[in-house]
C-alpha cells in the first residue's frame, strides 16, 4: 500500500496535537476548578474527588506515555495526597505536572537524535515519579497531620512549621519544573551549551551544560508553580493566609536555583562521555567511550533528588525569613 502524502501526514500529526492540547486543557480547567472548590467541601468528598482526579491525571500520563504503568500507580498516590491537602499544594502538583508533561514530548524527533535513551513522551517510570514526587507527598502529609486539609500558613510568626513545610513544598516542585523545563527546551537550543563548572563549550546532551535557553525556561518553570500557588492560594473556598505574594519570587528563585544545583552535580557526580558509536552523549562508561565530564556517581535520579532536596530545604529557609 502506497503511504499517504507528505501534506496528509502533516495534516494528521497537527490534527493529533491539537487534540492533545485541548486535552490537557480541559484537564487543566477540571483540575482547577476541583483544587479550587474542594477546601470548601467535606473531609470525605474532598479525599474521594482527589483520588478520582489523581487517577484521571495517572491515566492521562499513561496514554500520553508521559509515564509507564508503575509511574501511573505512582502518580495516583502523590496526586490524591496533595490535591487533598490544600488548593495550594494542588495547584502547583497540577502546574508541574501538565506543563512538563507537554514539555516532555514537545520535539521528540530531535531529543531522540541528541540524547541516548530517548523515550518519547518521556515515560516516566515509579522511581522517576518517587523521585520528583516523595518527599513533597511527605510535606504534604506531615502537613495534613498538622493542620488537616486546611490552607497553609505563610506566617512565620504565627505558624513556623506550616509555613517551612509549604515553603518547602513550593520549592520542590519549582525545582523540579525548572529542571524540567530546562532540560527539554535547553537540548533544543540552537547555541552550544556550557558546561556549568568550566564555563567551555561542551556537546548537547551533557550533564551539567547550560544555555541561555535553558536557564530562561528553569525560570518559566518555577514562573509558572510560583503563579499556581499566588492564584489558587487566594481564589480557593478556603484561601491560603499571610504573605501569600512571597511564594510567587519564592518558587522563581527555587525553579533557578535548582536548575543550577542539578547542573552542578550532574557536571561533577554524574558521568558524561561520548560514544563515537552511537554518535550521542551517553551517561554510563563504556568500550571506545570518551569522558567529557563528571564521576559515575549519581544517576538521573539521583541528580534529580538531591537537587530538588536542597532547594526545599533552602526554600523553607528562604521562606521563614521572608515571610
Amino acid at each position: 500500500e502506497s503511504e499517504p502524502p507528505e501534506d496528509a501526514r502533516g495534516e494528521a500529526r497537527a490534527s493529533g496535537g491539537a487534540k492533545k492540547a485541548l486535552a490537557s486543557l480541559a484537564l487543566l480547567i477540571v483540575g482547577s476548578a476541583v483544587v479550587v472548590a474542594l477546601p470548601g467541601a467535606s473531609p470525605q468528598v474532598n479525599v474521594l474527588c482527589s483520588a478520582a482526579l489523581g487517577g484521571v491525571m495517572a491515566y492521562g500520563g499513561l496514554k500520553k506515555k508521559s509515564l509507564n504503568w508503575s509511574g501511573a500507580l505512582a502518580a495516583v498516590m502523590v496526586g490524591a495526597v496533595s490535591l487533598a491537602a490544600n488548593a495550594v499544594f494542588g495547584s502547583v502538583l497540577l502546574a508541574f505536572f501538565i506543563s512538563s508533561s507537554a514539555l516532555t514530548k514537545y520535539g521528540n524527533e530531535r531529543k531522540a537524535r541528541i540524547e541516548d535513551g530517548h523515550k518519547a513522551g518521556g515515560q516516566r517510570d515509579w522511581v522517576q515519579v518517587a523521585a520528583n514526587g516523595g518527599l513533597p507527598t511527605a510535606f504534604a502529609g506531615a502537613h495534613i497531620a498538622l493542620r488537616g486539609l486546611s490552607a497553609p500558613v505563610f506566617d512565620a510568626a504565627a505558624d513556623p512549621v506550616s509555613t517551612a513545610l509549604a515553603c518547602a513544598y513550593l520549592c520542590y516542585y519549582s525545582c523540579c519544573a525548572g529542571d524540567t523545563w530546562s532540560s527539554e527546551l535547553g537540548v533544543l537550543s540552537k547555541a552550544e551549551p556550557i558546561l556549568i563548572t568550566t564555563l567551555r563549550r561542551c556537546k548537547r546532551g551533557t550533564n551539567g551544560g547550560v544555555s541561555p535557553l535553558g536557564t530562561g525556561a528553569a525560570l518559566g518553570g518555577g514562573l509558572v508553580c510560583g503563579a499556581a500557588a499566588v492564584g489558587f492560594g487566594t481564589l480557593a473556598a478556603a484561601p491560603a493566609s499571610g504573605a501569600v505574594w512571597a511564594a510567587l519570587p519564592l518558587c522563581v528563585g527555587a525553579g533557578l536555583f535548582g536548575s543550577m544545583v542539578d547542573s552542578l552535580l550532574g557536571a561533577t557526580l554524574q558521568f558524561s562521555g561520548f560514544d563515537p558509536v552511537k554518535g550521542k552523549v551517553v551517561n554510563k562508561p563504556g568500550p571506545g567511550v570518551t569522558r567529557i565530564s563528571g564521576l559515575n556517581f549519581l544517576d538521573n535520579h539521583a541528580v534529580n533528588f538531591v537537587s530538588a532536596l536542597i532547594t526545599s530545604a533552602a526554600g523553607a529557609a528562604v521562606g521563614l525569613w521572608l515571610m
